[in-house]
């Protein structure tokens, strides 16, 4: 016997599987477009942007941190309610961010070199 959360689940993955809702915990549409954007674009790095309060985009951010790092992508989570007192250590983070992705290329250009 099929419980009725089963049912419900089932239903609910035939009718919402494609959706992007950043309001669904569940959301394969968001997830395979983040997986399809890094197959396109090889990326170094992912700045993920969350505006406080937007609680909604703030679940599927796990889901797409665990994804790259599987894929040896570093995530960067910037967080931000853009009062202006933000802005100084937010430059600083990212220029963070940034050299260390630069890091990663020089490390990996020279292990292609000695390979």
């Amino acid at each position: 016997m099929i419980s009725a959360n089963r049912i419900l689940d089932h239903i609910a993955q035939d009718h919402l599987q494609a959706t992007s809702s950043g309001a669904r915990v569940n959301n394969e549409g968001l997830y395979s477009y983040f997986l399809h954007l890094v197959d396109q674009l090889h990326p170094d790095g992912i700045v993920c942007h969350i505006l406080k309060g937007q609680i909604e985009y703030d679940f599927e951010l796990p889901h797409i941190e665990k994804a790259a790092e599987e894929l040896d992508i570093p995530v960067f989570r910037l967080e931000t309610d853009y009062q202006y007192q933000d802005m100084e250590q937010l430059r600083i983070r990212m220029e963070a961010f940034g050299e260390m992705l630069n890091q990663r290329n020089i490390v990996k250009r020279k292990a292609k070199r000695s390979a």
